[in-house]
């Protein structure tokens, strides 16, 4: 069971979880790899082998991709089309997520300082041309913010979409929300995920997709009890404190329904350069639900 500071994690590996994802249907994704740019490779970089997907014309301004917590390099293959119109795409699958590779198990916090260096030592790796740009949701645009706050000359500018940007929370508190959703029959003892209904999907993130909450709950399993190691790292990180202080571009989107629109508010008005734009009739993730519809703010907004 699951207590105060003596968490124990069974690494048993969920039998379902490739079938699942084998069988739901990344309508896509298979044609993004079929394209003569498209490259993936495994990059070790501090003690992680990071699965990483490269799409388009190298000669362009890279933009590196960051999924939601809980997801995966393949919730943004709808997106990327219209992306590589412009850019150079870096997908990223984050620790214990997807297809990248750990080897060790989960520590009880993965900090969001700790996702960003590991994400500027990537950056350094490839020698990418600096400033640059990164586009990230829920999580991802986080890491994202953290990166331009720690490394400001390092980025260009930032994307996020669906992002929730709050203040720190106590470690007390931080442990009562993981007994918490474990209570709630959000994860197993073991802080493996359990399913969620299609409800939770339609009243928190705004989803009314079946096949997209679906493809959610598969790339839960994937991550397995990776998900609130990395969540804690972002309930323990004070965004409101450092907002104010982030000079980048910040541009923040979200869709008309679910609760990310009150969370991008409030750091529209304590970023000094954001941009803030509601996709009609989508949910959380409109990269998801309106790739299309999102595109029409980024033809303007990547510049």
């Amino acid at each position: 069971m699951l207590s105060r500071r003596n968490l124990t994690f069974s690494f048993l590996i969920l039998p379902l979880s490739n079938a699942l994802a084998n069988n739901i249907s990344l309508d896509g994704y298979k044609d993004l790899q079929a394209l003569e740019t498209y490259k993936n490779a495994k990059i070790k970089v501090t003690g992680i082998d990071l699965n990483v997907d490269f799409y388009g014309n190298e000669n362009l301004p890279p933009l590196i991709l960051l999924h939601k917590l809980g997801g995966r390099i393949e919730e943004w293959r709808r997106l990327i089309p219209y992306l590589i119109k412009s850019r150079y795409v870096i997908a990223i699958d984050l620790p214990g997520h997807g297809k990248t590779k750990t080897f060790s198990p989960p520590p009880y916090i993965v900090t969001q300082e700790e996702i960003a260096a590991m994400i500027m030592s990537f950056i350094e790796y490839l020698k990418l041309p600096k400033p640059i740009s990164i586009m990230g949701s829920s999580i991802g645009g986080c890491v994202a913010l953290v990166c331009a706050s720690l490394w400001p000359n390092r980025i260009d500018s930032v994307y996020t979409v669906g992002s929730a940007f709050n203040g720190k929370l106590s470690i007390d508190d931080i442990e009562d929300q993981s007994l918490k959703s474990i209570d709630d029959g959000y994860f197993d003892e073991n802080e493996f995920p359990i399913d969620r209904k299609l409800e939770y999907a339609r009243d928190i993130f705004g989803v009314y997709d079946r096949g997209i909450a679906t493809e959610m709950n598969i790339s839960r399993r994937l991550a397995g009890n990776w998900i609130n190691p990395l969540a804690r790292g972002v309930s323990l990180f004070d965004y409101l404190s450092i907002l104010p202080h982030v000079e980048n571009k910040v541009f923040l989107y979200h869709g008309t329904r679910g609760n990310y629109g009150k969370f991008h508010k409030v750091a529209h008005k304590l970023l000094p350069n954001s941009f803030m734009r509601s996709i009609v009739n989508s949910g959380a993730f409109p990269h998801e639900e309106l790739p299309n519809e999102l595109w029409q703010y980024l033809i303007k907004d990547l510049g």
